[in-house]
């Protein structure tokens, strides 16, 4: 006897089920995003209909990806070093914490998928876990770390304890020709 997989529901259907949009909105929106690339999860949060916690929790518990909330500024100087600038920028992500066994939690506002995972993986040479995270706090962490990376010279690399939002008051404290 074969047991079908069962498809978990569409991101529309979950937001409809869960009470958090409305069918007749989803209909709406779906004949919006016809004919364009669009995200459906982009296009109810443009459109005020659905919160971005809402709709992270509902994205999180269909993909079975933890979601993870974090002030881009408090992440630790050393947690963002963890992973090259390059493969940041490239994939989107943030680094946000690390285990005490090594393996670091990174953020992303995109569809988490084993490919970026196994590229970060190589890249940092440790296992990775991805979560899902607000667009604007991945954003900003990765717009302050490419601020302040350019201006980091030996002497301030030797305090990695400082987090990024320490990093930029630093600089922004120093002479001109210093400042960002």
């Amino acid at each position: 006897m074969t047991v079908a997989s069962v498809d978990p529901p569409r991101l529309g259907e979950a937001l409809v089920r869960k009470g958090l949009v409305q069918s007749h909105d989803l209909a709406d929106t779906l004949s919006l995003q016809a004919g364009t690339r669009t995200p459906l999860g982009r296009l109810l949060l443009r459109r005020g209909l659905v919160s971005e916690e809402d709709l992270l929790q509902t994205v999180g518990s269909q993909l079975d990806c933890p979601v993870h909330d974090f002030v881009p500024l408090d992440v630790p100087l050393a947690v963002v070093r963890t992973l090259p600038f390059a493969i940041i920028r490239r994939y989107r992500v943030l680094p946000v914490s690390v285990r005490v066994d090594g393996e670091i939690r990174v953020a992303t506002y995109r569809k988490p998928t084993a490919k970026i995972r196994t590229a970060l993986e190589r890249a940092s040479e440790a296992p990775i876990t991805l979560c899902l995270a607000r667009r604007s706090n991945v954003r900003d962490g990765i717009v302050a770390y490419g601020r302040i990376r350019g201006l980091l010279n030996e002497q301030a690399l030797g305090d990695d304890s400082r987090t990024l939002g320490e990093m930029l008051e630093y600089f922004e404290t120093q002479p001109d020709d210093m400042q960002l």
